[in-house]
């Protein structure tokens, strides 16, 4: 067994063995960046998908494949938080995050009967009107365990990259409005290769982002 292994089982047995959050320590559901899980959940989510919906292709298929990406980081987000997640069964007319990912009482009862099944997810309180309380889950050993191996995998090229990025995209030529271009490539080139000598979980290069908008942007992003 790999020490990343090893690293990995620990950590998801810390958090399973701990006392279980009490039934109003709770987080409903949230905006979270998919950044968050690398590529590391692709091949569970295609699994997950035919159970969700029949559809394999197509809008309906995408907006439910998002959905189902939303709610597995919540999950793993409550399992490293000490939390359970709240999940509403008819959601608010309203509520931004409702509104904006399309979620209803539809698509939410196909989410929750699919991550039950595959054994990812497990209720732990069934909603009550008179305690004001959802139902609400937490995440099991097999979720977890993957996103605890991402947590200690490489996953980036730190010998092929690009450290200047236009529009998201690596941008090898000239940005004619910023004149030290050349220095900030030679800067992150060199702090790259001092952060690839050390040992660490290596999820991205650091790199300088900009856009098509003059003296708008050059933000500096890291792993």
């Amino acid at each position: 067994m790999s020490a990343e292994l090893e690293n990995a089982k620990l950590l998801v047995s810390l958090i399973l063995s701990a006392e279980k959050p009490h039934y109003k320590t709770t987080s409903a559901l949230r905006s979270l960046s998919p950044r968050s899980f690398g590529h590391n959940f692709e091949d569970l989510i295609e699994e997950l998908m035919p159970t969700v919906i029949s559809h394999k292709v197509g809008e309906a298929y995408e907006r439910h494949k998002a959905l189902l990406e939303f709610f597995l980081l919540n999950l793993v987000s409550v399992g490293f938080s000490h939390e359970r997640l709240m999940i509403q069964t008819t959601p608010r007319k309203g509520e931004k995050i409702a509104d904006r990912l399309g979620l209803d009482q539809r698509r939410t009862k196909r989410l929750v009967e699919a991550l039950v099944s595959h054994g990812l997810m497990v209720r732990e309180f069934t909603g009550n009107r008179n305690v004001g309380v959802a139902s609400n889950y937490m995440p099991t050993e097999k979720l977890l365990m993957p996103y605890a191996q991402y947590l200690y995998l490489d996953y980036s090229d730190f010998d092929n990259y690009e450290p200047i990025r236009l529009n998201r995209a690596g941008h090898a030529g000239d940005i004619p409005w910023h004149s030290n271009l050349e220095r900030d490539r030679e800067i992150l080139v060199r702090y790259n290769a001092f952060m690839s000598s050390h040992t660490w979980a290596k999820k991205d290069v650091t790199c300088r982002s900009f856009n098509d908008t003059p003296f708008a942007a050059g933000r500096v992003h890291t792993s």
